[in-house]
């Protein structure tokens, strides 16, 4: 809960205790009492809620989970053969390289840098 929320409770919850410690004081007659006593009630009342809300405002930060961070060195290896193969243009042989593949509608295109045609750049199967 808001800390102004709480010291706008506090400040009502002073205020019915005050007030039934005046009815108190005053006395004189039954309901002098019970309204003092009813004032007090709710002035309790009002600072045993924001106990509460206090106390599980604690128990929420204790439960919160702490943050590790990790660090893995993983290295990737596989079963086939991995040979890396040159780019060239599917229409005029030309020699590309990685600066020509761009990531165009979700998929991987190369932009020949000679005859300024894109085409789809097509993965040949592992098997």
């Amino acid at each position: 809960m808001h800390i102004a929320v709480k010291a706008i409770i506090a400040f009502f919850g002073f205020g019915f205790l005050a007030m039934g410690s005046i009815f108190l004081i005053a006395g004189g007659s039954t309901d002098n009492y019970v309204v003092a006593a009813v004032l007090l009630a709710i002035g309790a009342a009002l600072f045993a809620f924001i106990y509460r809300v206090n106390k599980q405002d604690a128990d929420a930060l204790a439960k919160r989970p702490e943050v590790h961070q990790h660090q893995y060195d993983i290295t990737m290896g596989g079963s086939g053969d991995f040979t890396e193969k040159k780019l060239v243009c599917p229409y005029c042989g030309a020699p590309a390289d990685q600066d020509n593949v761009k990531v165009i509608s979700g998929g991987l295109m190369i932009e020949c840098p000679y005859c300024d045609k894109v085409s789809e750049l097509e993965e040949a199967p592992k098997w």
